[in-house]
């Protein structure tokens, strides 16, 4: 009789620690409060021991442990399934919208209206570009996995050949009426470039101090580049008469504000601090893109054939027109300039310039 308590005793003990086991694994979702029962030819031999759990009762928790662990991984395909998704819709669009940019300006260029075609050129070939590297990760390319982070390294390949273009073309906004300054817009190009290829080293850094420190080497980078479109260039464009100096200082205003986001969005985002997550990640780097370029060419262009010829303005013209008027408010109330250089700008405005129409390029 001692000997056959004693296996039962011990079966208690291990069935014990099996319920005590299964109990701590399974979700809270399913509290499930587990009454342990006897078998019937075991209930005189176990009188003091009654908790001793039924085979019945373990296989209930088994399939019921089996189903959430199921159903959970089900949800994270489907979650993660429903993200990419979101991500891969948000790309096409974007896609969509460099398509129609540069059909626009296309459009444009068949009336160029004083402006020169190879800025048309330049503004058709940037949203060509740009989407097709996005379209690139529509189609599931052009991005890596760097230490648990996803790196959308198409988005480089996109910057790097776009924004040094989009400076080439707020130069020759700047230098619209006088002979172009190739020392100033190469050096603003090649910063440019050091900015894109530290952000890049920077995506593509493991450690934790490495992407800190290649992002501010960018960001100092960045700032040098500010510095030469409100300073260098505004000087330039301040020569040439009021009209042009407003337009520019209200396209300067559009372009700064746009690109001041790359970087906060780039430390919000996975590659920096992570406060936002992947999809608000994509969804800022397809909105951002959009206006600083197709925007940005939109309103260069279009202000500038309004200020060769305002005859015959289109619906597009009037569009432009009334956002450069809301950035000129901006600029009232923000930027202050000193009466005197107007003075200077208004004193030289009628000599020495080479009106575009009459230019020999």
């Amino acid at each position: 009789m001692s000997a056959n308590r004693s296996a039962t005793e011990l079966r208690i003990e291990r069935l014990k620690r099996l319920d005590s086991s299964l109990i701590h694994d399974l979700p809270s979702v399913f509290a499930v409060k587990v009454t342990l029962t006897i078998p019937v030819a075991d209930r005189e031999s176990t009188t003091n021991c009654p908790n001793l759990i039924s085979i019945e009762r373990i296989l209930v928790i088994l399939v019921m442990l089996v189903s959430h662990l199921t159903l959970k991984v089900r949800n994270e395909t489907y979650t993660k399934q429903t993200a990419m998704n979101l991500q891969t819709t948000a790309y096409w669009l974007y896609v969509a919208g460099m398509t129609i940019g540069a059909l626009h300006f296309w459009s444009l260029s068949r009336n160029p209206k004083g402006v020169p075609q190879y800025e048309y050129l330049v503004s058709i070939f940037i949203p060509i570009w740009s989407g097709l590297a996005y379209m690139s990760m529509a189609l599931g390319q052009g991005k890596l996995e760097v230490a648990g982070r996803i790196v959308h390294y198409a988005r480089y390949i996109d910057w790097m050949v776009t924004t040094p273009l989009l400076l080439l073309t707020l130069s020759w906004t700047a230098m619209q009426y006088i002979k172009k300054d190739w020392t100033l817009i190469g050096f603003l190009i090649s910063t440019q470039i050091v900015v894109i290829v530290t952000g890049l080293v920077a995506d593509l850094s493991a450690q934790t101090w490495m992407r800190y420190l290649w992002y501010i080497c960018g960001t100092v980078a960045f700032l040098v580049v500010l510095w030469g479109i409100w300073v260098p260039l505004r000087a330039k464009a301040r020569g040439q008469g009021s009209e042009l100096a407003t337009f520019y200082q209200k396209l300067t205003i559009y372009f700064t504000v746009l690109w001041i986001g790359y970087p906060v969005f780039w430390i919000i985002g996975p590659s920096g601090f992570g406060l936002v997550n992947q999809d608000i990640d994509t969804l800022l780097f397809c909105i951002l893109p959009f206006f600083s370029k197709v925007g940005f060419s939109f309103l260069d262009l279009h202000g500038l054939r309004g200020l060769q010829n305002r005859q015959s303005e289109t619906g597009f013209d009037r569009a432009a027109d009334r956002v450069l008027q809301f950035l000129g408010v901006v600029n009232a109330r923000w930027i202050p300039s000193s009466r005197a250089s107007r003075g200077k700008t208004r004193h030289r405005s009628g000599a020495g310039l080479i009106h575009p129409l009459k230019q020999a390029e």
